[in-house]
């Protein structure tokens, strides 16, 4: 387990960054570029994030259709750019490069799958609709029907957005690249403050966005650079929480140390991650576990980075996690022995042992092991095209006759309550 900078970092997993110092609730970007154009050039130059005020007189409806205690809040995020000469051409996701949508209750749609993109928004139906102004949604520069962003990828990750919930695009099964992508001389470029709007958020819980970009050179007159480059920058992540706001731009940062401290299950184990943004005098951190929260083991340590100015990524991994909610903390120790602890964070840590079996198969399929934390199963092809969903409720023994299979590769989706999706491969005969 190496220490990584940002000029060497390529993340296999997201993270975002969030702390609260002195009582006052602070908005942070942090963000890694990786250039893939012929001139190393990218026109990112940060985000920025600003709230909209919500009409008292339709607050009651949003309060319906979200669950937590809290007042919801709305927030347009927007994109920085400091080059005229480029466009942003997409949003995008794929297995290398995550692309995730999360809060910690639910995002507020004013229909269930009403719209994901602001081409969806119709403005003729706000007079009917009132709250339908702060539905959650994403776009490439403009707002409601005029945007012509589109999105392209197998299997299309926005339902469950529409429907209020979390979508993350990480390990694809069909298309190898998920996005909203953009036409070109469109609505790409930034307005005269330099900031582009990429999204409008309403959630009364702690919204969190890992983000791809991919921008397009243009020439002074406009038109489309020949030859076409399209520099990349990725794992761009944005934190929201209610009463944050920052709408500059660029984000300046405070002189804070750390900037996160995250952990998330990845397959048998509990991947940990935390970054700085600077140093001075850092031996090594420490991480500890806990099982009630109360009492904490050291688990492993790993050295810091002295003295220094540069945003440091890291990553630790707990091999042998503690079965359900384990509680981690970070423990940072200078190199006079004075140290520190983050807040705790918790990871709900399920051991997910679900086999599909006969494979390769030919009348029906049957999945055994533990599955009370199961919520569906889904059917799909190789494509990753949905062929038949079930609930938990209807069985864990499924007929192949009635869905018409021809021989061939399929997969078994089994999506759980915390939102994990495991898949297994299923070969038809």
């Amino acid at each position: 387990m190496n220490q990584l900078n940002t000029s060497s970092l390529r993340p296999n997993l997201p993270y975002s960054a969030f702390k609260i110092l002195l009582g006052i609730a602070l908005f942070a970007v942090i963000f890694n570029l990786f250039s893939h154009s012929a001139n190393g050039q990218t026109p990112f130059n940060g985000m920025s994030i600003q709230e909209v005020a919500i009409d008292p007189a339709v607050i009651g409806t949003i309060d319906a259709a979200l669950p937590g205690a809290s007042l919801p809040r709305c927030w347009r995020v927007y994109i920085c750019m400091d080059d005229p000469d480029y466009e942003l051409q997409a949003i995008f996701g794929d297995n290398n490069y995550n692309w995730i949508c999360t809060t910690t209750t639910n995002f507020y749609q004013s229909l269930p799958n009403s719209n994901e993109l602001a081409t969806g928004v119709n403005p003729a139906f706000f007079g009917f609709i009132p709250a339908s102004v702060y539905d959650s949604w994403f776009t490439i520069g403009l707002t409601y029907t005029s945007n012509t962003a589109t999105v392209t990828g197998s299997p299309d990750p926005f339902p469950t957005f529409e429907a209020g919930n979390s979508f993350i695009v990480n390990d694809n099964i069909g298309t190898s690249v998920i996005g909203l992508w953009l036409p070109p001389l469109s609505e790409g470029r930034a307005d005269a403050d330099n900031k582009l709007l990429i999204a409008q958020i309403t959630t009364d819980g702690i919204f969190s966005m890992n983000l791809n970009f991919q921008f397009r050179r243009l020439n002074s007159d406009g038109t489309i650079y020949f030859p076409i480059t399209t520099p990349l920058v990725t794992n761009v992540f944005v934190d929201g929480t209610p009463g944050a706001e920052v709408d500059v731009c660029p984000i300046v940062f405070l002189s804070t140390e750390l900037l996160s401290f995250k952990g998330e299950q990845k397959e048998d184990q509990v991947n940990l991650y935390w970054s700085t943004a600077s140093e001075t005098n850092n031996d090594f951190f420490t991480i500890e576990r806990s099982q009630d929260g109360v009492n904490y083991e050291e688990i492993l340590q790993m050295d810091g980075a002295g003295t220094t100015s540069l945003t440091n990524h890291y990553t630790a991994i707990d091999s042998k996690p503690l079965p359900g909610v384990s509680y981690y903390r970070l423990k940072q120790t200078d190199f006079n022995g004075e140290f520190e602890y983050t807040d705790p964070i918790s990871v709900d840590f399920t051991d997910f042992d679900l086999t599909v079996y006969p494979n390769p198969a030919h009348d029906q399929i049957s999945i055994s092991g533990d599955t009370k934390d199961v919520r569906y199963f889904r059917f799909r092809d190789a494509s990753g095209q949905l062929i038949r969903e079930w609930e938990k409720s209807d069985g864990q023994t499924f007929l192949l006759g009635d869905m018409n299979l021809s021989s061939g590769v399929y997969f078994v989706e089994m999506e759980y309550l915390n939102g994990f999706v495991q898949y297994e491969r299923l070969v038809v005969r």
